[in-house]
Order: C-alpha cells, then sequence, then structure tokens
C-alpha cells in the first residue's frame, strides 16, 4: 500500500471558551479554527488545526479554508507522506506568508509519520514523553478581577501566572500588584505580557518598581511592538527580569535579527507563527546555536495544535515552565481529543501521532 497522500478534507469548527480571553489585541469567547485531515493509500489518518489570528498572522478561518483549498492543495496531494521536510519546503514556497494555514498541514504531515512508526509524535521527533510544565493565562482586567482569577488557577495546581497587561487601562501597576498578593504567598511565579502595548521606558518604569518590591518575575513578554528591536534592547540590557520575545519573531531569520540586536533573552515559538513543526524546529536549532533560551507557545488554540506544540517543547531543556494552556481554555472537549493538565503541567497522549482523535 501507497504512503502516498490520496485525499485533504478540510472543516471548520468554532469552539467554546470557559470564559472571556481578554489581552492588550483582542478578546475572545471560542478558538476559531479549520481541521485538516490528510489520508494515505495505505489507509492512515494524520490531523492538523490552523488557529489563525488576524492581528498576528494576517490569517483567518475563511482564508485558511481558501488558501489550503486553491494554492496548497495541490502541493500536497499525491506525494509520499513519509517526506515531511519536504513537503513543508515545498509548501513554503508555493505562496508567501499564511503560516497558520501551512502549519496545520505540516502538524498533519507529523502526525501522519509518527503513527506509521506507531509511536507519539515526541519521540519521533526524538524526545521523550513526560508532562509539560506549562504557565496559565490571567486575562486582563481590573486588579480585583485578576487577582479573583489568579486565585482560582492557583487552586486548579498552576504555579506560573502570565498576566495579560497593555491594554490601555493605566492601571498596570496596581493590577499586577493585586495578583501579586494573592501568588506570592503561594511560592507561584509571575510572567508580564503587555502584547505590544508598552513602551521600553513604561516597561522599565513598571518592572523596576516590581523588582524594588520583590515581586517573584519570571520574565516580561513582548513589551514593546514587534518592529522595534531597539526598544527591547534597551529593557533587556537594564532589567534583571528576562525578557521574552513573542511578536517579533515568526521565522528563523527573525530569531536570527533578535539575536544579532540582543533584543530579548528567550523567545517564545509558536506553531501557527513559523508556519508549523518543520519551520519551529529550525529556529529552535539557531536559538540553540545562538545560545538564547525559548520556550513553546501558542495563541488560543485547539487541542491539535496544542499538542503539537507541547511534543515539541520536550526537545527542549527539562524544568522550562512552557506557555501552552491554552486547550485549558476551552469549555469542554470530546475524550478522543481532550489534552488535561494536572498541577501546572500539559499531561502528554501516550498514543501514536498527536494521540487524539478529533471527529
Amino acid at each position: 500500500m501507497s504512503s502516498r497522500i490520496t485525499d485533504l478534507r478540510l472543516r471548520r469548527r468554532s469552539l467554546a471558551l470557559r470564559e472571556p480571553f481578554v489581552t492588550a489585541l483582542r478578546s475572545a469567547t471560542s478558538v476559531e479554527s479549520v481541521l485538516v485531515e490528510l489520508r494515505t493509500g495505505d489507509g492512515l489518518r494524520g490531523v492538523g488545526e490552523a488557529a489563525p489570528v488576524a492581528a498576528i498572522t494576517g490569517e483567518s478561518p475563511a482564508s485558511v479554508l481558501q488558501v489550503i483549498e486553491r494554492e496548497l492543495r495541490p502541493v500536497i496531494v499525491g506525494y509520499d507522506s513519509e517526506d515531511v521536510v519536504g513537503l513543508a519546503s515545498l509548501l513554503d514556497a508555493a505562496l508567501a506568508g499564511h503560516p497558520s494555514a501551512k502549519a496545520a498541514l505540516d502538524i498533519a504531515l507529523y502526525d501522519l509519520a509518527a503513527r506509521r512508526s506507531g509511536v507519539p509524535l515526541a519521540l519521533f521527533l526524538g524526545a521523550g514523553v513526560r508532562p509539560v510544565a506549562t504557565d496559565v493565562t490571567i486575562s486582563a482586567g481590573g486588579p480585583a478581577e485578576m487577582a479573583s482569577a489568579a486565585g482560582r488557577r492557583l487552586a486548579d495546581g498552576f504555579t506560573c501566572l502570565k498576566l495579560k497587561v497593555g491594554d490601555g487601562r493605566g492601571d498596570d501597576l496596581a493590577r499586577i500588584l493585586a495578583v501579586a498578593e494573592i501568588a506570592g504567598p503561594q511560592g507561584a511565579r509571575l510572567r508580564l505580557d503587555a502584547n505590544q502595548g508598552w513602551t521600553a521606558r513604561w516597561t522599565i518604569s513598571v518592572v523596576e518598581e516590581l523588582e524594588l518590591r520583590g515581586v517573584p518575575l519570571d520574565l516580561v513578554e513582548q513589551p514593546v511592538p514587534a518592529g522595534d528591536l531597539d526598544g527591547p534592547a534597551l529593557v533587556s540590557a537594564t532589567l534583571a527580569t528576562p525578557v521574552l520575545a513573542d511578536e517579533a519573531v515568526h521565522s528563523v531569520a527573525d530569531a536570527e535579527r533578535l539575536v544579532e540586536r540582543q533584543a530579548a533573552d528567550l523567545v517564545n515559538i509558536k506553531l501557527m507563527k513559523s508556519g508549523g513543526i518543520t519551520n519551529a524546529r529550525a529556529i529552535v536549532a539557531a536559538l540553540d546555536e545562538a545560545g538564547v533560551g525559548w520556550i513553546v507557545g501558542g495563541m488560543m488554540e485547539p487541542p491539535v495544535a496544542v499538542a503539537g506544540g507541547g511534543a515539541l517543547a520536550l526537545l527542549g531543556r527539562a524544568g522550562t515552565v512552557h506557555d501552552l494552556d491554552a486547550a485549558w481554555w476551552l469549555a469542554q472537549s470530546r475524550p478522543e481529543e481532550a489534552l488535561q493538565y494536572r498541577d501546572g503541567t500539559l499531561l502528554m497522549p501516550s498514543g501514536a501521532g498527536l494521540g487524539l482523535d478529533p471527529a
């Protein structure tokens, strides 16, 4: 039987969140995605999923459907699914941009390859299978609202809280201190994510004040606009708290520019930004060579995408806290495609491939 791809199926999905997800860039009550299914001549099935965010990748579910159907289907159907890296290169060459659409197909190719080998995707990539430590997000809101949410997340077992700030309310310091009052006594760490909503000077002012007060800060993420490398370079050189780049890095070239400018201490790698696992692994290799740390994160994504990111995360250093809480936010999932969280970790599926079976 042939391992060539014989069929590509697409389905748009809307998955409700347990509560609104609010950042400086957007507010969401659901995950809007496109599920991709690849089938081969030998009867195997691989799945991937795109969860585009227009403010970050310039895509929508409608554009993902159109691009895959019109531009990428002819590239992938009929080709040998075992040549994952070769197919990823063909997808990149087919058209510029559209990383979420490419990521969905790339994840499905890896799911197919690992299923054919009969092992979990993490093992296929060369890592072990173990729980992945993750932060959990506290949506932007008032001080009391965010402190209350922090208390609930701590009760759920999370020990690293990612606070969404920078949304223009003007009370960032008060919000962070309110959460710190709840989190500090319980030994939790805080991450600040301004989603490009701060200036370099404001970042330094806020974080220096927090450092003086002894607030347990883990890092500050993408405080300034993505196109500004001078700002984060100044922040990184000034503060003891590490700077994590996110929206500034979509590709290997972006990572290399950031390293050259010393514009961050760490990078948040996301499959929807990079175009999938293949390109994300190339970013990992570039950062490892430069001695710059990295974590794997996601936007608001369904379990298929989160599981792909989790497998990539396992290639990194043990003990690293990643940013893979997206599946926790879902109101509910079918057991066949649900991911479980326990004590601040994502429990990786043990089945072949992604270990998930979305309908």
